[in-house]
């Protein structure tokens, strides 16, 4: 006869109000997780798997642990219900961001699983993913080859990977180039990408000139991201500033967030504990 493992099991089930997506609905598996950390493993088996925000946090604080964690769920080609499945896809970069040595292994998984429905959304993603470990000789080609599949990442979305890659590989002027002349509120968080990439080339003047812009959107009542506007400060060393709007950021729930542990845009702040708090506070650190 086969050994038998005998171990406690605990039965959790989430609210129905949760699929109203109030964000102050609790997360039992969140709180199991906070409540009793795993040491090795956390393995999420959901055929429709549609995690909320702070639900990602905690797993990608388990990742900082060492913890491996694993979710199986259906591709799109595996199910019918296109609504759920991407409300999962959206979240694809977040989970990937966290575990930055599965991250390629996962990625050519799910491309060889579903090349079909593999769009040039989750390439995106994928490209993010690499920015973020600092490998931005692979994240430039894959940024490049995004733009070349879909014509549709050729607009602000896709030049926004490609300006990363090349800003951190030092290539200034192709970052700008990639950027200047380009609506830079297509996405809130990354309209102080401009600004930042101005301070990093040393053009401070034009930078200022973007704080000044998005200060005057913000006073005509337009939408600003606090977190665009914690970058260009971070970019000029105001870190005083930087900090100030990061604590904002958080108030405001601005999605990037979760990349703040490995954004080397915000390297200049690690070594302040008020960071370290932020990053705790967010559910990135444990």
């Amino acid at each position: 006869m086969d050994q038998v493992d005998v171990a406690a099991t605990e039965v959790l089930y989430d609210d129905p109000a949760k699929g109203t997506f109030d964000t102050e609905q609790p997360s039992h598996l969140r709180e199991v997780l906070l409540r009793t950390p795993p040491t090795s493993e956390v393995l999420l088996m959901n055929a429709y798997f549609v995690p909320q925000e702070r639900l990602i946090d905690a797993l990608v604080a388990q990742r900082s642990r060492g913890v491996r964690v694993r979710v199986l769920t259906n591709s799109l080609a595996s199910t019918d219900v296109v609504a759920i499945h991407s409300g999962y896809a959206k979240t694809r970069a977040k989970l990937l961001a966290g575990d930055g040595a599965g991250a390629q292994a996962s990625y050519e998984r799910l491309k060889a699983a579903d090349p079909v429905a593999f769009s040039a959304e989750a390439e995106l993603d994928y490209a993010r993913a690499l920015a973020l470990q600092g490998k931005n000789d692979e994240a430039l080609a894959q940024s490049r080859r995004i733009m070349e599949l879909d014509s549709m990442f050729q607009g602000h979305v896709g030049r926004a990977e490609l300006a990363h890659a090349y800003l951190w590989l030092g290539r200034c002027a192709e970052s700008l180039a990639a950027l200047e002349g380009r609506p830079g509120g297509a996405v809130p968080v990354w309209s102080g990408l401009l600004g930042y990439t101005y301070a990093r080339c040393g053009r401070r003047a034009q930078a200022l000139a973007e704080l000044d812009r998005l200060g005057a959107e913000a006073r005509q009542g337009r939408f600003v991201s606090h977190l665009a506007l914690a970058m260009i400060h971070a970019g000029l060393g105001d870190n005083e500033r930087a900090l100030a709007e990061l604590d904002s950021a958080y108030v405001e729930r601005a999605w990037a967030m979760f990349t703040l542990r490995v954004d080397p845009a915000f390297d200049g702040l690690r070594a302040d504990p008020r960071f370290s708090r932020l990053l705790k506070k967010v559910g990135l650190v444990s």
